[in-house]
C-alpha cells in the first residue's frame, strides 16, 4: 500500500489508544477545560459552587483558558464526559494527515509528516483534552490550505477559496491559544509583502476568525480582549536556562527538527524560517517549563509547547532533509525505519501512559466509593481538582484552611504528592492540618510511588 508509512503508525496509535483509553482526567488544566465544557454543554459559562464553610452559593467560571477547546469538547461532554479524550487523539491523526497534504501541495514528500506522531510529548498530549494537539491540527490545516492556494499556477477563484479558509483557520485558532498567531503571522505578512494576487483573502479570513474570537471572549468572559494571565514571565535568563532542554527537544525528540527547519531553502523561505525562529525564541524565553511537576513530567510539560510547531518543522524537513542527506549511505532505509520506530513509539507511549492513568483511576474510584456525592468536601484543590469537582458530583467543596475547623459532617480529601520538591513541600503543609483534626480516618493509602490519598470523615457525617 502506497501510504503505509503513515497509515501504519496512525492505526497502531488509534488501536493502542482505544485499548488503553484514559477514562480519567490527567491534570488540573485538563479538569478546567472539561469543567468549562460541561458548563457550555448546559448552555452556560459558569457553574454553581457551594462554600462548605458558609453554605453560600456562588457562580464561578471553571476556566480562564481560551474557550475554543472547551467549546469543541462540549458536544462530547453532553453525551458522556468520558469521551473527551477522543478529541485530542483524533486531532493528532488529522494533524498528521493535514501535514502530509501540506507537503504534497508544495510538491514535497508527505512522509515527513511522521515527525508529528514521532514526537513523544505529542503522543502523550494526544491523551489529554487540552489545547496542545488540537492547536497542532489547526496549524496543519491552515498550512495545508495556504500552500494549496499558493500552489495554484493560475491564481483565481480556487486560490481565493483556499486562502480565505486558511485565514479563517488562522483566526479561529486564537480561540484555542493566542500564541497560535506566531505560526500564521509570517505567512500572512509575507503574502502581503510579496503582493501575491488574492492575498487580501487571507486577511479577510483572519479578520472573520479574530472577530469570532473577540465575540466568544466577550460572551464568556465579559471582555472581548480577555487574555489568560501567563503566571510566569519571559526573560533572557530563561532563554539560556531552557536552551539545553529545548535544544534536546528540537534535535532529539523531534529528530533534527531545528536544524532542518532553519536549513529550509524552498519557496517562501523567509516566512517558513521566521515561523520556526519566532516560536523557538518565544517559548525558549518563557519561564515555565513544568519544573514544579518533577523531572519526568517536565520532559513533556515543557516540550509540549512545541507540538503546534511540528507541522512547520515537518514541512521544512520535506525540502531540507533530502538535500542535506543526499549523500547518506543507506538513506533508502530511513523511511521504513522511521515508520517502524514511530509505530513502536506510539504503542509504547499509550501502554506506558495507560498504566499511569489506570493508577489515577484507582484514586478517583476510592474517592467516589467512600465520599457520598453532594457531601461537603474539603481538599487541597491544586492536587485534587481533577478528582473532586462538580463533574464527579461534588459541588459543595472548598480548600482546607489551617486554623479553621471544618464544618460538621464534612469530608476531608487530601492527595499528597512527592513527585517534585514543590509537591513535597505542599504535602508537608497538610500534615499538621490533618493531625489536628478530630475525624475518622476512612482511607489512608499509597496508590503510586508518589501519590498518597487520605480521606477523613468529620463528626456529623452520615
Amino acid at each position: 500500500m502506497r501510504y503505509w508509512p503513515i497509515v501504519l503508525p496512525l492505526l497502531a496509535f488509534l488501536v493502542s489508544f482505544a485499548f488503553t483509553y484514559p477514562g480519567v482526567l490527567a491534570n488540573a488544566d485538563e479538569a478546567k477545560y472539561v469543567r468549562q465544557a460541561a458548563a457550555f454543554a448546559h448552555g452556560r459559562a459558569q457553574v454553581e459552587q457551594v462554600d462548605p464553610y458558609t453554605g453560600e452559593v456562588s457562580l464561578v467560571r471553571p476556566s480562564d483558558f481560551p474557550p475554543g477547546t472547551s467549546l469543541m469538547l462540549a458536544p462530547l461532554v453532553a453525551v458522556d464526559v468520558r469521551l473527551v479524550s477522543w478529541l485530542p487523539a483524533l486531532a493528532l491523526v488529522l494533524a498528521v494527515l493535514f501535514t502530509a497534504l501540506a507537503l504534497r501541495a508544495a510538491h514535497l514528500q508527505p512522509w515527513y509528516a511522521l515527525l508529528v506522531p514521532g514526537f513523544v510529548p505529542a503522543l502523550v498530549m494526544a491523551r489529554v483534552a487540552t489545547s496542545d494537539v488540537i492547536s497542532t491540527m489547526f496549524v496543519a490545516l491552515g498550512w495545508w490550505l495556504f500552500w494549496r492556494g499558493a500552489s495554484e499556477t493560475v491564481p483565481g477563484r480556487r486560490r481565493s477559496v483556499h486562502w480565505l479558509a486558511a485565514g479563517l483557520v488562522a483566526g479561529l485558532s486564537l480561540l484555542l491559544r493566542e500564541t497560535n498567531a506566531l505560526l500564521f503571522a509570517p505567512l500572512l505578512v509575507g503574502a502581503a509583502a510579496r503582493r501575491d494576487r488574492g492575498w487580501w483573502w487571507l486577511a479577510v479570513g483572519v479578520a472573520v476568525g479574530v472577530g469570532a474570537r473577540l465575540l466568544v471572549a466577550w460572551l464568556v468572559f465579559g471582555d472581548a480582549l480577555f487574555i489568560k494571565e501567563a503566571g510566569y514571565g519571559f526573560s533572557a535568563f530563561a532563554l539560556l536556562a531552557n536552551a539545553p532542554m529545548y535544544l534536546a527537544t528540537l534535535l532529539v525528540l523531534a529528530p533534527g527538527g531545528l536544524v532542518f527547519g532553519l536549513a529550509y531553502r524552498g519557496l517562501r523561505r523567509p516566512e517558513v524560517v521566521m515561523t520556526v525562529v519566532l516560536v523557538v525564541l518565544f517559548y525558549g524565553a518563557y519561564e515555565y517549563t513544568g519544573q514544579t511537576s518533577g523531572w519526568l513530567k517536565q520532559l513533556v510539560l515543557g516540550p509540549r509547547f512545541f507540538t503546534p510547531l511540528l507541522p512547520v518543522l515537518a514541512f521544512a524537513m520535506g525540502e531540507s532533509a533530502p538535500r542535506l542527506l543526499r549523500r547518506l549511505k543507506g538513506r533508502q532505509y530511513l523511511l521504513p525505519a522511521a515508520a517502524g520506530a514511530t509505530t513502536l513509539l506510539a504503542v509504547a507511549v499509550n501502554v506506558g501512559f495507560g498504566h499511569w492513568t489506570a493508577q489515577q483511576a484507582e484514586i478517583m474510584q476510592a474517592i467516589e466509593a467512600h465520599v457520598p456525592q453532594g457531601a461537603p468536601v474539603l481538599t487541597n484543590a491544586a492536587a485534587t481538582e481533577k478528582f473532586v469537582s462538580e463533574l464527579q458530583g461534588y459541588p459543595i467543596r472548598g480548600e482546607c484552611r489551617p486554623g479553621v475547623p471544618p464544618p460538621p459532617g464534612a469530608w476531608v480529601v487530601v492527595l499528597q504528592r512527592t513527585d517534585s520538591p514543590n509537591w513535597v513541600a505542599e504535602s508537608k503543609k497538610m500534615e499538621p492540618y490533618m493531625a489536628g483534626l478530630h475525624a475518622e480516618v476512612v482511607v489512608d493509602q499509597q496508590f503510586t510511588g508518589t501519590d498518597h490519598l487520605t480521606i477523613l470523615r468529620v463528626a456529623g457525617a452520615e
